[in-house]
């Protein structure tokens, strides 16, 4: 789950530490990093551990690299500060310092609602349309609350997807807000036959980056943010990134913005990029 932002969150401000790299010595690594359950993008059911593991994967096989992901809630994922994570970092950055930050992949955000529950089409074009609503989402994702509160936006908070479109269906808050492929899948899941009931409505510039975090103390930690940066960039050069995407949306129907927004990631996370 990710945050909001354009017209419809404040935009996080997140303080960057220049990422210093250095060689790694050559021998075999393996590396564990935490994700939470929000499938198709990370999830112990899905093969490769959901679509960003297999980028991960795919990364670690072009680097020699083993890479691990167990999985935990989220709000247990921001508060150990100690670990590596895998996600959105504007989570995880007010809690803890990473030595490297890489974006992987682009995630949109999404309003989901009931349409059974309406009586009208929901119309959302700036913060004052979420008056009067309950909103739902994920514990640890609301970023910054005080705009909402000044607004009169109330939240309920969840700790489980599932719970959170469980509870929109029964009609105990009315919209949530989740990203747009975890909230299908979900949906899906849960709702099979009822999955045409449930609509969404896509943030406009909401791309939020996923990223590969690793902890400032882990050993060498900087070094291998080189590395795994260095596998994306060869995992997408030689075709391997694409077809991963191909099995998520379908060949020719990757969104059109997600390259550059994982360009323009990749180098607000890596200072001293020219590329």
């Amino acid at each position: 789950m990710l945050p909001i932002k354009k017209s419809y969150l404040p935009r996080v401000a997140l303080l960057l530490s220049a990422l210093s790299l250095c060689p790694l010595a050559a021998r075999a690594e393996t590396v564990k990093f935490g994700a939470n359950e929000s499938p198709p993008c990370w999830s112990a059911q899905h093969r490769y551990n959901g679509m960003c593991g297999q980028i991960v994967q795919a990364i670690s096989k072009e680097m020699g690299l083993t890479t691990t992901i167990e999985f935990f809630p989220l709000s247990r994922l921001i508060e150990d500060d100690s670990n590596n994570d895998l996600g959105n970092p504007a989570f995880f950055m007010p809690n803890q310092d990473f030595a490297a930050i890489i974006p992987i992949a682009v995630a949109h955000v999404a309003y989901f609602y009931y349409a059974p529950n309406r009586k009208h089409k929901v119309v959302l074009r700036n913060l004052n349309d979420l008056k009067g609503y309950r909103i739902g989402v994920l514990k640890g994702t609301l970023v910054e609350r005080e705009p909402f509160s000044k607004a009169g936006i109330t939240f309920e908070e969840s700790y489980s997807q599932e719970s959170l479109f469980n509870k929109l269906k029964l009609g105990r808050i009315d919209l949530c807000v989740e990203l747009e492929l975890t909230g299908r899948e979900v949906i899906k899941k849960l709702f099979p036959e009822e999955a045409g009931n449930f609509k969404n409505i896509v943030i406009p510039d909401s791309a939020n980056p996923v990223a590969m975090m690793i902890d400032k103390r882990y050993p060498n930690a900087q070094a291998l943010g080189r590395r795994y940066r260095e596998g994306l960039r060869r995992i997408i050069k030689n075709g391997t990134y694409q077809k991963i995407l191909d099995e998520q949306y379908g060949t020719g129907n990757t969104p059109p913005d997600w390259f550059k927004e994982l360009h323009r990631f990749g180098r607000l996370y890596n200072f001293g990029a020219t590329d």
